[in-house]
């Protein structure tokens, strides 16, 4: 079979079939040779026609990314200007803005993402401002914003016009009782939080002396032990020289087997059955959840929530419903191998921010260094 062959249509410069009067592209004669209504390109790459038209082109974008450039630059200098006398202004690569001035105390803008850092193949759930600090400093810290920890349930939410399962969190957090249809299983990940004395989502920090990072990240738990819990107004005694780290108190997991808290993690993703029967139920195949429509609906009513659940396991009914226990049984025990599953990948994967992966929003962060 021959080869179709092209040319170029004199209006558009598209490719159209060699034989062709007319291009389909801009409806124009091939024998006119001024367009009648002249068809502009739809991007840069429909002046394929032309290589001065395309320098041309990425002249001018480059010319408006310069100006943005030097636009910055100028802002960032009549900033400065218009500083009093005596005051310096720094921009942190981690994005702290800091201000200093002449008998003063140095204070810092931050706006912190809940998502954690990550360098490489290395992940942590604090983030760095940059600021340095010496022992016996005090930091002043006030905070704002909202910070949602499940944004997948979120939109599921705003397109039901629904309240959020959880709710968006200041910078204080909140009590897991607060979480709308709250499962067993929500506090009992909460046991391995980062910090379990605060609240959920609360805006937690930590000073790391410089020796302690790796790749400029801290380890996920103080030299001394010490998390402090900072909340809209909160203060750190600074016990040693080092980096303010910050972040918000989730469940971070550790997928590393040499880690002595990978058993918890594994925990946290993969709790006990019993007493997390339909979290794992969510989980089986849905022939096996099918099944336990046959049972009647004085029995299947026992499903609607957890503790509905716990007490039926426990009484005289349970004899009475054994085929559909059994029925549950085995969908739980499909669910939990589901899960089991997913965990190894997450292991194979080393997807220790899985959790923090799903958080949105952010907090702004004014701090304060009291020098000492």
């Amino acid at each position: 079979m021959e080869k179709a062959k092209y040319k170029k249509c004199r209006h558009c410069r598209q490719l159209i079939p060699e034989d062709a009067d007319k291009c389909y592209q801009c409806n124009e004669w091939q024998c006119r040779t001024e367009s009648a209504n002249p068809v502009q390109p739809q991007n840069i790459w429909g002046l394929t026609g032309s290589k001065e038209q395309i320098l041309r082109a990425l002249g001018l974008l480059s010319g408006v990314v310069a100006i943005l450039i030097l636009g910055a630059f100028i802002a960032f200098f009549l900033l400065k200007l218009t500083l009093p006398f005596g005051t310096s202004i720094e921009l942190k690569p981690e994005g702290s803005i800091v201000f200093t001035k002449l008998g003063e105390d140095k204070k810092a803008v931050f706006l912190l993402s809940p998502n954690g850092t990550r360098q490489g193949e290395i992940i942590s759930p604090w983030v760095s401002t940059g600021i340095k600090v010496k022992k016996g400093d005090k930091i002043i810290l006030t905070a704002s914003g909202r910070v949602s920890f499940n944004i997948h349930h979120t939109v599921d939410a705003a397109k039901a016009d629904e309240v959020p399962i959880s709710p968006w969190s200041s910078p204080d957090g909140f009590l897991i009782s607060k979480w709308k249809g709250k499962r067993n299983i929500d506090e009992a990940r909460f046991k391995y939080a980062l910090e379990p004395d605060a609240y959920y989502g609360e805006l937690i920090g930590q000073i790391v002396p410089e020796e302690n990072l790796r790749e400029n990240l801290p380890p996920l738990k103080p030299s001394n032990s010490k998390i402090n819990r900072i909340g809209s107004n909160g203060r750190i005694d600074v016990l040693e020289d080092g980096i303010l780290y910050l972040t918000v108190n989730e469940v971070w997991l550790t997928t590393d087997k040499n880690d002595k808290a990978f058993e918890n993690s594994r925990k946290a993703y993969l709790p006990d059955k019993e007493g997390n029967e339909l979290y794992y139920l969510d989980r089986a195949e849905k022939n096996l959840i099918a099944d336990l429509s046959n049972f009647s609906e004085a029995i299947r009513s026992n499903m609607e929530n957890q503790d509905k659940l716990d007490k039926f396991r426990k009484s005289e009914k349970k004899d009475e419903g054994e085929e559909f226990w059994k029925a549950l049984t085995k969908a739980v025990d499909n669910g939990f191998e589901t899960q089991e599953k997913r965990w190894e990948d997450i292991v194979s994967r080393r997807y220790d921010d899985l959790w923090y992966d799903d958080n949105i929003g952010s907090f702004s962060v004014n701090i304060k260094i009291v020098e000492e």
